[in-house]
């Protein structure tokens, strides 16, 4: 196939589906990272914001599958993937090679499935192409893979083509997650143009949006606990984004749901305000918590303080990196012994961050696996 038939074909299927599955996340300081693994499979052209721009974050294997071309449908056969090429950031193409089938009904399809992935470390493009070509047969078996989180995409109404985020475990242990589409909703066409999925993921990126409620639904025999935020762009065109996690990873968080729409446009316009005021560096670092697990760098969190045109002050918490080494039972049990104070105070230690000294309390927590936690919340030293 020539090299233009197979970019259009590429072209194509980018503007169909530019979707990606968000991962559960515990606390404000995840998700920055998890937003991050979105903004990357999203806008991969796009320069990340500041706040995000130093993380480290696992790789996320994005399969994207035009209309009709769904990997789990019956009969499937797993056809060979092809290297491509490569994205401007260094992300590698594969593909297959485009399939007419006959659907039974008197239309035919064309299909052709694309994965866009980065490689990891010593990994080679024919490892990478074996390794997906062993998560297709696992997908069309049903087997070795676990539902994590579940997208649902709502524009004036009517609910978009859903995304799963799949963890699949291969034959010598090393696991793989990829996003990939429900193929109960393939067929329902996607109403936002490019320009507005890119003002969409910049909404996304900036926080500007209102946390509106709570649902749970039922996939693959697990329930999930969806939230619902809403996003108002430009144009007027209101989307609502659910993201759902299992339940049971959600029992324990507290949320805020805002119901009276003057309080939802006051929140929204803070949040643009917000945003300009980071752009624009004028906020003032006010708080540091860095968490260590087992000698190793967990997470670190800046607070900054916002002042706001009308005189009020908002102070949020932004990550800066990490290797975010729990899981989501070991973080949970460490903010209980947190907030129970139970643990051991350790000593104190002095750091100077963006210009001014921070006074950093440390204090060790034992989990019940056996997990060392050491926690550093670092305040302002007294006169500045």
């Amino acid at each position: 196939m020539g090299n233009e038939t197979m970019n259009k074909n590429i072209e194509n299927i980018n503007r169909y589906l530019k979707a990606v599955v968000l991962p559960e996340h515990t606390s404000h300081q995840h998700r920055q990272q998890l937003r991050r693994e979105v903004l990357e499979e999203i806008e991969r052209k796009q320069t990340m914001s500041v706040r995000v721009r130093s993380w480290k974050v696992a790789a996320v294997i994005a399969v994207v599958i035009g209309a009709g071309a769904l990997a789990t449908t019956v009969g499937l056969k797993v056809r060979k993937l092809y290297f491509r090429g490569t994205e401007p950031d260094g992300t590698y193409i594969f593909s297959t090679e485009p399939e007419t089938v006959d659907t039974g009904d008197g239309r035919t399809l064309t299909r052709m499935r694309m994965v866009k992935s980065k490689l990891n470390p010593n990994q080679t493009v024919e490892q990478k192409i074996k390794d997906l070509e062993e998560v297709e047969l696992l997908r069309q078996q049903d087997t070795s893979r676990e539902l994590l989180s579940v997208v649902e995409t709502e524009v004036k109404g009517e609910l978009q083509p859903r995304t799963f985020r799949f963890k699949y475990t291969l034959a010598d242990g090393r696991e793989i997650t990829i996003g990939e589409g429900d193929p109960d909703t393939q067929d329902r066409q996607r109403s936002l143009t490019e320009a507005q999925e890119e003002e969409l993921t910049s909404l996304l990126r900036t926080d500007e949006y209102v946390t509106i409620g709570f649902e749970k639904k039922e996939f693959r025999g697990r329930m999930f606990s969806f939230e619902r935020n809403r996003f108002v762009l430009s144009d007027g065109t209101e989307v609502i984004w659910s993201v759902g996690r299992p339940s049971e990873d959600s029992q324990s968080e507290v949320k805020t749901i805002v119901k009276d729409a003057k309080e939802a446009e006051q929140i929204l316009n803070d949040k643009r305000e917000i945003a300009i005021l980071r752009q624009q560096d004028k906020r003032q670092l006010i708080g540091i918590d860095e968490l260590v697990a087992n000698g190793k760098l967990d997470r670190r969190v800046l607070v900054y303080q916002y002042q706001l045109s009308d005189g009020r002050t908002k102070d949020l918490r932004e990550g800066t990196g990490g290797n975010y080494i729990l899981n989501s039972k070991q973080r949970q049990e460490w903010i209980q012994s947190r907030d129970a104070g139970s643990g051991e105070n350790l000593d104190t230690y002095e750091e100077k961050v963006e210009g001014r000294i921070f006074v950093f309390k440390r204090h060790r927590f034992v989990l019940g696996d056996g997990t060392e936690i050491i926690w550093s919340p670092g305040t302002l030293k007294d006169g500045q």
